[in-house]
């Protein structure tokens, strides 16, 4: 007969103890394993922010012809870096840019796109919102400017943002001649 205080009792609960809380702690380890992703299979950030077009091309072609030659230039080099994997030298780039045009919205977007890569959540946001604003009536400009703004929200945690900002980017107008109007244009 035992007894309750007996060193085997006492033995016995310390070891249900302790079992439980290792029997939790991998249970909790498996559930995030489950959940986690992998990012190599993710798209990349611009794969899932822009979305090119014909009239996309066409807009940015006509569209450079009466940029400042200094930008584009300082564009191209941004995207150069960023290709590298050099994140801050691509942001300093496009804050060059930016002090001699602040409302170049091409430059706004890859700016807002550089602060998502580098996980900059509010200033990607911030950045996408302004890009948005200097593009007027631009539908592509529209939908990726609000793609990054998803993608700003989903960093941060804002799930319930997330898919708001997806859905004004599917409520952008579409862009005549599209596979969505049919080409009709109208």
């Amino acid at each position: 007969m035992m007894v309750a205080g007996s060193p085997r009792n006492r033995f016995l609960h310390a070891f249900a103890r302790t079992a439980t809380a290792w029997l939790m702690a991998c249970a909790l380890c498996l559930l995030a394993a489950c959940s986690w992703q992998s990012r190599e299979d993710e798209p990349s950030i611009d794969e899932r922010v822009r979305a090119p077009s014909a009239a996309q091309t066409d807009a940015s072609a006509a569209g450079s012809a009466l940029r400042n030659p200094a930008l584009t230039e300082l564009e191209r080099e941004s995207d150069r870096a960023r290709s590298e994997g050099d994140l801050a030298r691509a942001e300093t780039l496009l804050e060059r840019a930016l002090r001699m045009d602040s409302r170049d919205s091409q430059l706004l977007g890859r700016m807002a796109e550089v602060q998502l890569a580098l996980g900059h959540w509010a200033r990607a946001e911030g950045f996408a919102e302004r890009a948005r604003a200097a593009a007027g009536n631009s539908a592509d400009q529209c939908r990726r400017s609000w793609r990054m703004v998803a993608l700003a929200r989903e960093g941060a945690g804002d799930m319930k943002g997330a898919v708001r900002a997806w859905n004004e980017a599917e409520a952008c107008p579409k862009a005549p001649g599209t596979a969505s109007d049919g080409g009709r244009g109208s």
